[in-house]
């Protein structure tokens, strides 16, 4: 139904200026507001290459528009390529960052994907993936530029949350970058910090579900504010439990792996995940029940690595059982 709509837009603009010289700047403006809203909602339907095509299209007319400008960085930073990351990161720089916080925001996620590239580039040079002269030269130096740019991105995500306290996206990106820069402790508060402000937004959803005079367009609208902080708490709980394991918490880390399968019970990874600690910790019949829902889960070939690795796990719990077993007889 959106691309029929799109389309027939796209058929019907010209049509508004016949017999005239030109566009009227009604007419104008109207037509940037139907590229801001193609791009956007381009950009929500994970369409990124026809979002900046709408977006470049708006710049043609509105060139100074802010709204096309975040649309276009917005749908060239999620193509992931190098360089559509280092051209959206080139628009950012160009914008105010102290007047609209979408900008700290776009921005900030823009630098922590350009450090990310790096790092992979930089890994890439040192298994040999990507031949070069003094690799280690080179792997130092795209390392260097990824810290770098971490390092911004913690700033831009700071300057953001002057402008729009508490916005959880603007946390969680400080959360991940602290990550990836190793500094562990920081990374952890951020998380917290979000994921208490993700408990209270909840509470705010859920009664708003319990009111009386709901309409099917407002429950539907709220169960998707519930889907995205449910999304988003995963997410932050898989990076909090990762930085538990860092710090030498597992038993904290097992803790947010099982609010995890609280709120996505299908997801393969964080019963995996949740098994190896638990071996460690020699609680061996969680260990078996755990891998078991892997596998039930995980929906992989028996000959996959990653089974054949529970399997193994699943093998030393059940052995650790039995010999325990043997001793108490």
């Amino acid at each position: 139904m959106f691309r029929a709509i799109l389309l027939v837009t796209c058929i019907a603009l010209p049509l508004s200026s016949c017999g005239s010289t030109g566009p009227s700047k009604e007419d104008l403006a109207r037509q940037t507001e139907i590229h801001i809203d193609s791009a956007r909602a381009y950009i929500n339907m994970g369409e990124y290459q026809r979002a900046e095509d709408q977006a470049r299209r708006g710049l043609s007319n509105a060139p100074d528009n802010l709204d096309l400008k975040l649309a276009l960085a917005r749908a060239m930073q999620m193509q992931r390529t190098t360089a559509k990351i280092l051209h959206a990161e080139a628009i950012y720089r160009e914008l105010p960052r102290d007047e609209d916080y979408r900008v700290a925001l776009g921005f900030g996620e823009t630098l922590e994907r350009k450090g990310l590239a790096y790092a992979e580039a930089a890994d890439g040079v040192r298994s040999g993936e990507r031949p070069v002269p003094d690799p280690e030269r080179v792997a130092a130096e795209h390392d260097a530029t990824a810290m770098k740019a971490w390092a911004e991105a913690a700033k831009v995500f700071r300057e953001g949350l002057e402008m729009k306290t508490s916005n959880t996206e603007l946390m969680s990106g400080l959360a991940r970058v602290y990550s990836l820069m190793g500094d562990d402790e920081n990374a952890l508060t951020w998380c917290q910090a979000t994921l208490d402000i993700v408990r209270g937004d909840r509470d705010f959803w859920d009664t708003r579900l319990e009111r009386d005079d709901l309409t099917d367009n407002e429950a539907a609208r709220f169960r998707a504010a519930l889907a995205r902080l449910d999304e988003l708490e995963v997410g932050l709980r898989l990076l909090a439990a990762n930085l538990e394991v860092r710090l030498g918490n597992k038993e904290k880390a097992i803790v947010h792996l099982g609010k995890v399968i609280e709120i996505e019970p299908t997801l393969a990874q964080a019963y995996s995940l949740r098994a190896g600690l638990l071996m460690d910790l020699e609680r061996y019949e969680e260990v078996v029940a755990d891998i078991d829902d892997f596998l039930r889960r995980a929906n992989l070939p028996f000959d996959n690595v990653k089974v054949q690795r529970a399997f193994q796990l699943q093998t030393e719990a059940k052995g650790e059982l039995a010999a325990a077993s043997a001793v108490g007889s």
